[in-house]
């Protein structure tokens, strides 16, 4: 992407336009490539989880990389918390998935009202409510997609640093 944020990027010579491309693609990819290898390679139970959360954290630099990076692991945390909490605090009631789910979110939700950055605490919740692995607790549960959540934007930052000692590099050799 460009290293101007929120620049229309059509009205760019094409050849900056290619190059923007190209950083995108192979920070997308590489972003996405580790953060997968890394949780197969860890074993976690649904490592689809971990580079979905890479691409969501992956932005055009590494400020704006490391503050969703701050933001996901502040909303996984709370989400995955209040799921965990509410689950067992209202499994002998033995209410219907769908009534659940409801409580879930408006906990959820009442909490991270005045912080919408930490919306992803919402998701959160609701994965881990309705994803909970068989054989697995709801705390095992919450605590695997908390893994992978975090793992995923881990790489991001990963990427996101290696792409901007990269680009000094290339500047650096390119003045002399």
């Amino acid at each position: 992407m460009s290293e101007r944020p929120h620049q229309i990027v059509s009205d760019l010579p094409r050849r900056t336009r290619i190059r923007i491309m190209f950083v995108c693609a192979a920070r997308s990819s590489l972003t996405a490539g580790l953060a997968f290898g890394m949780a197969v390679l860890l074993q976690l139970h649904q490592p689809l989880w971990a580079p979905v959360s890479a691409l969501i954290t992956n932005k055009e630099n590494l400020g704006d990389t490391f503050s969703e990076f701050r933001n996901r692991v502040i909303g996984t945390t709370l989400g995955a918390t209040l799921a965990i909490l509410c689950q067992i605090s209202m499994q002998h009631l033995h209410l219907a998935p769908s009534t659940e789910l409801m409580i879930v979110t408006a906990v959820t939700a009442a909490v991270i009202a005045n912080r919408p950055e930490w919306r992803v605490g919402l998701w959160t919740a609701v994965i881990i409510l309705l994803s909970k692995d068989v054989g697995s607790t709801i705390l095992e549960t919450g605590l695997m997609r908390f893994l992978e959540v975090t793992l995923g934007s881990t790489a991001a930052i990963v990427i996101a640093a290696l792409e901007t000692r990269a680009r000094r590099f290339w500047s650096d050799t390119t003045k002399h």
